[in-house]
């Protein structure tokens, strides 16, 4: 799971916020997904920059209700992959990173709005219709 889907919810964003909602929804309800420790750092980082930072926590002790979602570290095996993706793929780092590490782990789809995963062969993006937008 790529980090927009929470900021999509946590924004209520008006376009993307109901079906980020239904894929949480999905996953409160037995659906077993996986987010990479660096997409929850994306979230706390947005919020902070933001200056949200009482949401933090909160975010963070919400993550622990999701027992169907999985949270897995990103290891430093990734980043030497990223590093070598860099050479074909113009995607942003972090999402080298996580396309590194769904790779290690055998994950061929990603709950994300970002268009950039369309570019990696073997990775499906899964999200609502229509084009997406940057945060």
């Amino acid at each position: 799971m790529d980090s927009n889907v929470f900021i999509y919810v946590l924004d209520r964003h008006p376009r993307f916020g109901k079906v980020a909602r239904g894929i949480l929804e999905g996953i409160e309800n037995g659906e077993e997904a996986v987010i990479s420790t660096l997409a929850i750092q994306e979230v706390c980082i947005y919020l902070l920059k933001r200056g949200r930072p009482q949401e933090v926590p909160e975010f963070v002790e919400a993550l622990r209700t999701y027992g169907y979602l999985l949270k897995r570290p990103c290891i430093f095996e990734d980043i030497i992959t990223a590093k070598e993706m860099m050479r074909t793929y113009r995607i942003g780092w972090n999402d080298l990173v996580m396309v590194a590490q769904m790779q290690r782990e055998g994950i061929t789809e990603i709950y994300s709005n970002d268009a950039d995963f369309d570019s990696i062969p073997g990775i499906k993006r899964i999200f609502g219709a229509g084009p997406s937008v940057s945060i």
